[in-house]
């Protein structure tokens, strides 16, 4: 089970591996659709907000570098504004890209709709695959390029992403070279001919694209028995790894072994878009990061990374502080700066935070910020809290650290833990998150959330607030909430 490993046993920072297969351009639009319109019976979605996103092979690099893995990517594109986008786009992840460009080539990109958190409609821009040619001559060039990355590089692991878009044109090659190498590969397939694949060390298929090679299984037996024939014929090192949606994850060993993780069920589903590409990242992490592959506890490690991959809107990369918090490893443990419980589900860290408020930047929330000790948490506590969250859509609450409180107040102070002052925190509708620091003033962590609103008590000057000059730079807003006096601990020393 994952619970008797540390983050360092799971993964080993700074490991390397090279993504192959075709980057894709993920773009959203979204809006409210309350009418319809009188030229179709169609939705007429007045959009608010557009964002893009790695997609493809694009996004399983992304969830490998959520993972703390070195990630270079190979792949096909045009000379196009879609190419450019990804190029920026990867920079900014901080992923290594090496892109073979094709005049004739257009790079793929969809475009997907969305309405209430729905997805009303999708639209796909990306080649036809008329010309041969030219798709065999960009081949014959990204297999050179590939041959030369291989040789400078010291590669744990060469990760195919097959989306047939272009790139794996001549996918076999791919494999034979890195054979050559000595260097593993994961392929996840796509279509009906997995002959293409031969020699891989493991092979990814979903259950449908199982079924379209293998035919439709009833039992398990028959799913092993046609897994072992394929493993045979396609001469796997390994064996094959089979995303099942809802059923699980299951692994098919060239001996025999055979077992099913379930589905991780923590979290409500939203989009499955990108689950695959996580599993397959995780895949990844525990193959170039352990000596000894443990697949049981590869899979549930997967299976939690997907479930929260599923839980959100569009292609999303879990980093490894967030699954490690789905598996509730203790703090000791993790290296983290929380102490989340199965029952805490609004502390976290702040890698998690940060995350999240990326995604909620993205669909224009506004987000409200304030900290405090709330060593002795009181009435006029729980009103400011209250009127902080009527300033926006998510409130999130910074917590001094019992290190910082001791430094600030005294070493007899904190009257309180910070788990006990986290557990009366966490009770309170109006606090959508929370996040400890242990600086004596919550600046730093202010300058990386970037709030909307800055809120505190009204015995507080604007002008003294910290972070207040910081927030109105960016055109953000500072507040003061008037306490009662006689609901303010300031004078007692206690103060927020």
């Amino acid at each position: 089970m994952l619970e008797k490993f540390t983050r360092t046993d799971l993964l080993i920072k700074g490991k390397k591996i090279l993504v192959i297969g075709d980057v894709i351009k993920d773009t959203y639009y979204s809006g409210p659709s309350d009418r319809i319109s009188p030229e179709a019976p169609v939705p007429i979605i007045k959009i608010q907000n557009g964002s893009y996103r790695l997609g493809g092979a694009g996004n399983v690099a992304k969830n490998t570098k959520a993972l703390d893995i070195d990630t270079h990517i190979l792949t096909l594109t045009g000379y196009d504004s879609t190419s450019r986008d990804l190029e920026k786009a990867l920079k900014q992840e901080k992923i290594k890209s090496f892109f073979v460009r094709n005049k004739s080539y257009k790079t793929p990109e969809k475009v997907r709709i969305l309405s209430q958190n729905q997805q009303l409609l999708r639209l796909d821009f990306e080649n036809d695959y008329e010309n041969a040619m030219e798709l065999k001559k960009s081949s014959q060039q990204l297999l050179k390029k590939y041959q030369e990355l291989l040789k400078k590089h010291k590669y744990e692991l060469v990760l195919i992403s097959d989306y047939k878009k272009g790139t794996l044109f001549d996918c076999q090659q791919f494999i034979k070279i890195a054979n050559r190498f000595n260097i593993p590969t994961i392929v996840d397939p796509k279509g009906s001919n997995f002959d293409i694949y031969q020699g891989t060390n493991i092979l990814k298929p979903n259950l449908q694209e199982f079924y379209n090679v293998v035919g439709v299984v009833h039992s398990d037996s028959d799913i092993l028995e046609r897994a072992l024939c394929l493993i045979k014929r396609l001469k796997l090192k390994k064996g094959i790894v089979l995303t099942k949606g809802a059923k699980g994850i299951s692994y098919i060993g060239k001996n025999g072994e055979y077992f099913t993780t379930p589905v991780s069920s923590s979290r409500e589903v939203f989009d499955v878009t990108g689950a695959g590409d996580t599993v397959l990242a995780a895949l990844a992490g525990w193959f170039s990061g352990r000596n000894v592959f443990d697949y049981k506890s590869c899979l549930e490690f997967a299976s939690i990374s997907a479930g929260i991959s599923v839980s959100k809107i569009g292609t999303y990369a879990p980093i490894v502080s967030e699954v490690f918090q789905e598996i509730n490893i203790p703090e000791q443990e993790k290296n983290l700066h929380i102490v989340e419980t199965k029952k805490v589900k609004k502390l976290l860290s702040k890698n998690i935070l940060l995350s999240k408020i990326k995604e909620y930047k993205e669909q224009s929330k506004t987000i409200v910020f304030t900290n405090g000790c709330f060593d002795v948490i009181h009435a006029g506590h729980v009103k400011l809290l209250k009127s902080a969250k009527t300033y926006g859509d998510l409130l999130i609450v910074g917590l001094n650290d019992d290190k910082s409180i001791a430094t600030l107040k005294g070493e007899s102070r904190p009257y309180h833990s910070m788990p006990d002052r986290i557990n009366v925190l966490e009770q309170m509708e109006c606090v959508d998150h929370i996040v400890t620091f242990s600086s004596t003033t919550p600046l730093e962590l202010i300058k990386k959330i970037k709030p909307n609103v800055l809120i505190k008590g009204g015995e507080y000057q604007l002008e003294n607030i910290v972070g207040s000059s910081f927030v109105k730079s960016y055109g953000g807003d500072v507040k003061t909430i008037k306490m009662h006096k006689k609901l303010s601990s300031t004078d007692a020393g206690t103060y927020l």
